[in-house]
C-alpha cells in the first residue's frame, strides 16, 4: 500500500509540475495573430454566425467553435490569463493519459512514471497549452483516445462502457482537429497487422471507427464543403519538403521549435545539429525493437506514419508544419521512456548510459523551455499591448493607422484601445498588385496630414516593402520605434499647415531665418526627446548651414560640460539648404535627442544655425547665437 500512495504521490507531483510550467508566464506575451482570430471568430463570434462564415474558409471543426465560444462568452476578449486557461486544461488531461499508456503497454510503473514527467515537461505541448488556439486541447484528448484504443485492443473488450466512451472521445478528437483521423489510422493498421487472426474484433474495430471516420467526413463536408472546390483555406506555410522529416520535425516533435539557435550557439553555427537527434532517435528506436520487438511496432508506427501521412497531404496543401502531427509526440516519449528503464535494468555500464542518455533529454529540454520562457528570439509575438499604448499617447484622431503585417492579433488589441484614428490593412494580401498598393498610399496620404506605418509584410510576399518604400520616397519621417521586432514609424506630408504655425515668429535668426513653431515630445518608449520646428526662409544664407539641438543641464560628468545630448544636422538631413531653399517658404525640420544617458532633472533646450566650417553662428535679434526653451524637465 505504502509503495502504491509513493507512485500515486509521485504521479500527483508531475501533474502539478506541469501545471505549474503551463500557468507559468502564461500571459507574459500578448496574443500572437492566429490566437487573436481565435478570439475574434470564435470566441467572441456568435456560434451560428462562425459555422456559417468563418467554417466555411478554414479547416476547422465545428465542435472547436462550440468550445471556444462557451469559453469566450465567460471572460474578457483581452484576458489572454483566463482564455489561455482552456487549452492548458485539457492539455494537462494529457499527464495522467501518458500515464495510463505507458503503464497498459509496458507493464512497467517507471516507464509509466517517466513518460509522464515527459509530457509534463515537453515544451512543445507547453507551447501549444498556453496558446489559445484547439492544438493544446487536441494533444490532450489524443493521447487519452490511444490510451483507450489499446485498452480494448489489447484485452479485445467487449464490454459497450468501453467501447462508447473510446467512441465519443476519438469522435470528439476529431471534431476538434481533423487530422486525428491519422490516430484513428494507425490505430486501424496496427489491428490489421496484428488482430487479422480475429475477424469478428477487426469487424467490431472497423465498423466503430468507420462510423467517426463517416461523420467527420460529413461534418467537412456540410461545414467546409467548400474547401474542397477552392474556398479561401491557402494553407499556413510551404510545401511538402522530404528533408524537413528528419532536420525538423523529429527534433521539435521531442523537444519543440525553441531549441535551434541554442544548439548552434552552443556548439557551433555550421554544426547541423538535427543530425545527433536523429541518429539517437534511430538507435533507440533499434534497441526498443530488439528489447520489446511487439511493443515497439506501435511506437514505430505512431512515431512515422504520420509524418508519411502529412507529407502527402502536404503536397497539394500548405500544411507541412510538425504542430499538425502532434498526435505521434506520444511515440517519441515511449521510445525515451521504454530505453531508459530498459537500459538500466541490464549492465553497470548501460545503466550509466540509461542515465546519460535520460539526463540528455532532460538538459536539452531544460534549455528548450528556457528559449520559450525567456529569450525574446523565440517570443510567439510582437509586444502589441506595449506598441497600443504607445498608439494611444501619440496617435490623433485624425491621422491614419497602416498596418503591413496583416496581423489579427493587432486589428484585436486596436479594437479594444482608445485609439481614436481609423486604421486598415496594406498588403491586403499576398497578392496584391504593387500598383494598387502606391494608388492606395497615394490616395492616403492626400487625405490625411499624419500616418502611421507599423508592422512588417512577410518577405516571402512579393508586395513586401512597397507601403514602407513609398512612404520613404514620398513623406517626412517623424519618428520611428521598434517593439520587439516591430517597427512604427510616423510620417507626414511634407507640405506644412496653417495650423502647425504660431500666429508671429518665435525668434528670427539674422534676418535670415525665422522660428515660426515648436513641438516637443518625451517618447518615454524610445527614450527619446522628439523635438519638431518650423524655420520660415526669409533669405538664403551665403553657405549651408548646420542646425544644432542640444540639451543643456547641470555638469555632466561624463563630458565635464553642461551638454547632455545634442542631435546635429542641416534641415531635414540635408533635403534642403539654407543656401538655396525657397524664401518665403515653412519647413518642418525634426530632431531626436536620445535621453538614454541623461539624468532626472531640469534642462534647456538650445537651437540654432552654425557654419559647419567655421563654427560661426546665426544670432538673433537678441544678440544671442541661440534659442533656448527654459524647463525642460526629465523625469
Amino acid at each position: 500500500m505504502s509503495k502504491h500512495l509513493g507512485r500515486v504521490s509521485l504521479l500527483i507531483v508531475i501533474v502539478l509540475l506541469g501545471f505549474g510550467l503551463r500557468l507559468y508566464q502564461l500571459d507574459a506575451l500578448a496574443f500572437r495573430g492566429d490566437e487573436a482570430f481565435s478570439v475574434q471568430r470564435w470566441a467572441v463570434t456568435p456560434l451560428s454566425q462562425s459555422l456559417a462564415e468563418i467554417a466555411s474558409i478554414e479547416p476547422h471543426p465545428p465542435l472547436t467553435y462550440v468550445i471556444f465560444r462557451g469559453w469566450g462568452s465567460l471572460f474578457s476578449p483581452t484576458n489572454e490569463f483566463a482564455l489561455r486557461l482552456l487549452p492548458v486544461f485539457a492539455n494537462i488531461l494529457g499527464i495522467a493519459a501518458m500515464f495510463a499508456l505507458a503503464k497498459l503497454l509496458s507493464k512497467s510503473q517507471t516507464i509509466a512514471i517517466i513518460s509522464a514527467l515527459l509530457w509534463a515537461i515537453h515544451p512543445f505541448q507547453i507551447w501549444h497549452a498556453q496558446d489559445f488556439r484547439n492544438y493544446g486541447i487536441w494533444a490532450g484528448l489524443s493521447v487519452i483516445v490511444l490510451w483507450l484504443a489499446m485498452r480494448i485492443i489489447n484485452t479485445q473488450s467487449q464490454d459497450w462502457r468501453t467501447w462508447l466512451t473510446y467512441w465519443l472521445i476519438a469522435l470528439a478528437s476529431c471534431l476538434i482537429f481533423y487530422n486525428e483521423l491519422i490516430t484513428i489510422g494507425v490505430l486501424g493498421l496496427y489491428v490489421l497487422v496484428f488482430y487479422r487472426k480475429h475477424p469478428k474484433f477487426v469487424l467490431r474495430w472497423s465498423l466503430a471507427n468507420g462510423a467517426i471516420i463517416t461523420l467527420t467526413i460529413v461534418t467537412f463536408v456540410i461545414f467546409q464543403g467548400d474547401l474542397l472546390t477552392g474556398g479561401g483555406y491557402a494553407g499556413t506555410t510551404g510545401g511538402f519538403q522530404i528533408e524537413q522529416w528528419w532536420q525538423r520535425f523529429i527534433p521539435v516533435l521531442q523537444f519543440g521549435d525553441t531549441l535551434s539557435l541554442s544548439l548552434q550557439q552552443q556548439f557551433n553555427p555550421t554544426t547541423n545539429w538535427w543530425i545527433g537527434i536523429l541518429i539517437c532517435t534511430l538507435l533507440l528506436l533499434t534497441y526498443v525493437a530488439y528489447e520489446r520487438p511487439h511493443d515497439s511496432i506501435f511506437i514505430i508506427m505512431l512515431a512515422l506514419l504520420p509524418l508519411l501521412v502529412l507529407g502527402i497531404i502536404s503536397v497539394p496543401l500548405r500544411i507541412f508544419r510538425p504542430r499538425y502531427i502532434m498526435l505521434a509526440i506520444p511515440a517519441y516519449i515511449l521510445l525515451i521512456s521504454y530505453a531508459t528503464v530498459l537500459l538500466w535494468r541490464t549492465t553497470a555500464t548501460l545503466k550509466i548510459l540509461s542515465g546519460l542518455v535520460f539526463g540528455i533529454w532532460l538538459i536539452v529540454s531544460g534549455i528548450s523551455l528556457n528559449n520559450y520562457y525567456h529569450d525574446t528570439d523565440y517570443a510567439k509575438t510582437s509586444d502589441w499591448r506595449v506598441l497600443i499604448d504607445f498608439l494611444e499617447n501619440y496617435v490623433e484622431n485624425d491621422d491614419i493607422v497602416i498596418q503591413t503585417s496583416v496581423d489579427a492579433a493587432f486589428g484585436l488589441y486596436f479594437e479594444q484601445s482608445d485609439v481614436l484614428a481609423d486604421e486598415f490593412a496594406l498588403p491586403t494580401n499576398f497578392d496584391q498588385s504593387i500598383d494598387e498598393i502606391i494608388t492606395t498610399m497615394e490616395s492616403t496620404a492626400q487625405g490625411y496630414q499624419t500616418l502611421w506605418i507599423l508592422g512588417q509584410t512577410f518577405p516571402d510576399w512579393q508586395n513586401a516593402g512597397v507601403v514602407e518604400n513609398w512612404a520613404f520616397d514620398n513623406l517626412q519621417l517623424i519618428q520611428e520605434a521598434d517593439f520587439a521586432g516591430l517597427p512604427v514609424r510616423q510620417f507626414m506630408d511634407w507640405q506644412v499647415t496653417p495650423d502647425e504655425l504660431d500666429d508671429v515668429p518665435i525668434t528670427i535668426f539674422d534676418d535670415a531665418i525665422a522660428l515660426r513653431g515648436i513641438e516637443i515630445q518625451q517618447v518615454d518608449f524610445t527614450d527619446t526627446l522628439l523635438v519638431i520646428v518650423y524655420w520660415e526662409a526669409l533669405e538664403t544664407t551665403t553657405v549651408p548651414l548646420t542646425v544644432f539641438a542640444q540639451l543643456i543641464g547641470d555638469i555632466n560628468p561624463a563630458t565635464g560640460t553642461p551638454l547632455w545630448t545634442q542631435d546635429d544636422h542641416p534641415p531635414q538631413q540635408g533635403r534642403i539648404n539654407t543656401d538655396s531653399w525657397e524664401m518665403g517658404q515653412v519647413y518642418r525640420d525634426v530632431y531626436r535627442l536620445s535621453l538614454t544617458d541623461v539624468v532626472a532633472g531640469d534642462y534647456s533646450l538650445l537651437l540654432g544655425f552654425y557654419d559647419p566650417n567655421t563654427g560661426e553662428r546665426l544670432i538673433q535679434e537678441d544678440g544671442t547665437g541661440a534659442f533656448e526653451l527654459e524647463n525642460i524637465i526629465i523625469e
